[in-house]
C-alpha cells in the first residue's frame, strides 16, 4: 500500500474510535509526519561564551603611607619637600617579617640645620623626632653640599637623596657617610644612648671595604680598632692634591683582615669621614680573620 493511502486509513481509523468513545475530534493528537529526506538540527560546535579578563599594565606606584610598611624607593608623602638638603627613606624586615623586627623610617635634614624623623611603622612615634644639627654634622653637610652633586640612590633598602650643588660625584664612601649621619640622627630621635661596644663606625669602614673588594665581611674580618688623635682633619690619609687643615682630628684607626691581607682605615668619631690609609699588607700570622 502506498504511504499516502496508509495516512488516510490511519485518520479514519482514528475518527471512528473518537465516535466510539465520545470525544471531540478536536482532541485527536496530531502526528507529524517527517519526511526522511528532513535533515535533522545538529548541535552547534561554537564553544560556550566565557568571561573575559583584560590586564592592563601599569607603571604607576601607590603613594607610601604614613601608617605602613611601604617596600618603595620614594621619600614618605608625610616628609616635607621644601628646602630638603639630604634625606633617606629607610626600611628592612630581614627576620621573617615578625612583627617587631621591621624597620621602616624617613630622615630629613634642611637648609637651615633643621632635621625631622618619621617613622612609618604603625602605632610607632619617635620621641624626639625634631632637632637641629650639631657643629660636627652641619660642617660635615655642607661641605658635601658645596663638593658632591644633586642625587638620588635607590636600593633594596629605599632611597638617599641629596641635593649637592658641586660638580664632583660622591664616591662609595661619601655615601657611607651621608647614611652614617642619617643613622646617628635616627638614633638620637628615639633618645637613645651610646652605651660602648663596637662603635658603629667600624661596621661602616667595614661596608666601604665590602664594596671595594666585591665581597661580603663578617665580623671575624674585624682584627682591632683603636681611638687615634690625628695630626690633621684629613686622618693623617691625604687624598690627592688634597690640603689638610692642621688640626688634632679625633677618630679611629681601624684594621680588617680578610684572605690573609691587613687592610687599615682611619676614621672621624662617627663615620662622616672613612678613608683608606696605604695599601694592604700581609696579615699577622695570629688574629687574622676571612
Amino acid at each position: 500500500m502506498k504511504p499516502i493511502y496508509k495516512f488516510i486509513s490511519l485518520i479514519f481509523t482514528s475518527l471512528l474510535l473518537s465516535a466510539c468513545v465520545g470525544k471531540s475530534p478536536t482532541e485527536i493528537p496530531v502526528i507529524s509526519v517527517i519526511s526522511s529526506e528532513t535533515p535533522i538540527p545538529q548541535a552547534s560546535a561554537t564553544p560556550l561564551a566565557l568571561p573575559t579578563f583584560t590586564f592592563i599594565p601599569t607603571n604607576t606606584l601607590p603613594p607610601p603611607e604614613l601608617a605602613s610598611f611601604p617596600y618603595l624607593p620614594v621619600l614618605n608623602d608625610a616628609l616635607l619637600k621644601e628646602n630638603l638638603l639630604l634625606a633617606a627613606h629607610i626600611y628592612a624586615d630581614t627576620v621573617g617579617h615578625i612583627q617587631g623586627d621591621e624597620i621602616c623610617h624617613d630622615v630629613g635634614i634642611y637648609n637651615d640645620d633643621s632635621y625631622i624623623v618619621i617613622s612609618c611603622l604603625p602605632d610607632f612615634t619617635y620621641p624626639a623626632p625634631i632637632g637641629t644639627l650639631d657643629a660636627t654634622q652641619s660642617k660635615f653637610l655642607h661641605h658635601w653640599l658645596e663638593t658632591f652633586q644633586h642625587f638620588e640612590d635607590p636600593s633594596i633598602h629605599g632611597l638617599l637623596k641629596f641635593a649637592g650643588t658641586g660638580t664632583a660625584e660622591p664616591e662609595f664612601s661619601d655615601l657611607v657617610s651621608m647614611q652614617a649621619m642619617i643613622g646617628e640622627i635616627e638614633w638620637a630621635a628615639h633618645e637613645y644612648i651610646h652605651r660602648g661596644g663596637t662603635p658603629s663606625v667600624v661596621f661602616h669602614a667595614r661596608s666601604v671595604l665590602s664594596h671595594q673588594l666585591n665581597k661580603w665581611l663578617d665580623d671575624s674580618s674585624i682584627l682591632k680598632f683603636e681611638v687615634m688623635d690625628f695630626s690633621d682633619a684629613c686622618l693623617s690619609a691625604p687624598k690627592p692634591n688634597e690640603v689638610c687643615e692642621p688640626i688634632i682630628t679625633q677618630g679611629f684607626r681601624i684594621y680588617y683582615i680578610v684572605n690573609g691581607l691587613m687592610y687599615e682605615y682611619h676614621t672621624d668619631v662617627w663615620g662622616y669621614d672613612i678613608r683608606q690609609f696605604g695599601e694592604p699588607r700581609a696579615a699577622p700570622t695570629q688574629g687574622a680573620g676571612g
